[in-house]
């Protein structure tokens, strides 16, 4: 399929000779591009262009041709424009650091332009910023005495629960039954025995780190 020139304008593949081009090297790098677009089978569009300004004999060849010249390019540098990412992946300001992570991880980029309810850029978020290192080394101990709710912690932490919880976790995230508090939220192991404990202590809801659900934890 030949492309067109609107095409190959918007997404030229080059097809270049040697620096400081004499004839041959504009000749075959337009010939050669004409072929690539003729037989691609429409993979690709191809440009032939020239590394440095035609000289006199080449203009006159393709003058008496009656054909174009290449156009001319500087160098083969490649320009942030050639490499920046057009399907960006934006967030608001008031999402959650899980919402970012999530982002992140589903689509395997690495920044996240971060914008207000007007769409104007307010900053940077990266998993590679120093304050955002917990993304991949969460330890629930960091986040002992932080206010979560029930709603927060299933979503983010992909938890799947055995029956709803009757009440709101209004306390703190506790490990040790001995600091408990009405309200609290509290992390257990694989012991079912515990669930006594936390039913007399008053806590809200109890997340057990179980890897499934065994006979012991139905009785």
């Amino acid at each position: 399929m030949k492309a067109t020139a609107q095409q190959r304008h918007q997404h030229p593949i080059l097809v270049v000779g040697h620096q400081r081009p004499d004839t041959d090297s504009a000749v075959s790098a337009s010939v050669y591009a004409a072929f690539l677009n003729q037989t691609s089978q429409g993979d690709g569009i191809y440009e032939g262009v020239m590394l440095g300004n035609p000289t006199s004999q080449t203009k006159w060849l393709f003058e008496q041709a009656g054909v174009d010249l290449p156009r001319v390019i500087e160098h083969l540098h490649p320009l942030v424009r050639d490499v920046a990412r057009t399907d960006v992946y934006t967030i608001s300001t008031n999402a959650t650091m899980g919402d970012a992570l999530d982002l992140i991880m589903r689509h395997q980029i690495s920044v996240v332009p971060v914008l207000d309810g007007e769409k104007k850029l307010q900053g940077l978020l990266s998993d590679r910023m120093p304050m955002a290192n917990y993304f991949h080394r969460a330890n629930a101990e960091d986040f002992l005495g932080v206010l979560f709710s029930v709603a927060d912690i299933q979503q983010y932490l992909k938890l799947a629960t055995w029956q709803n919880p009757t009440s709101e976790a209004n306390g703190q995230i506790l490990l040790d039954l001995a600091q408990h508090s009405p309200g609290s939220l509290i992390l257990i192991g694989d012991q079912p025995d515990l669930l006594a404990r936390c039913r007399d202590c008053g806590a809200a809801s109890v997340i057990a780190c179980a890897s499934r659900k065994t006979a012991a934890w139905k009785k």
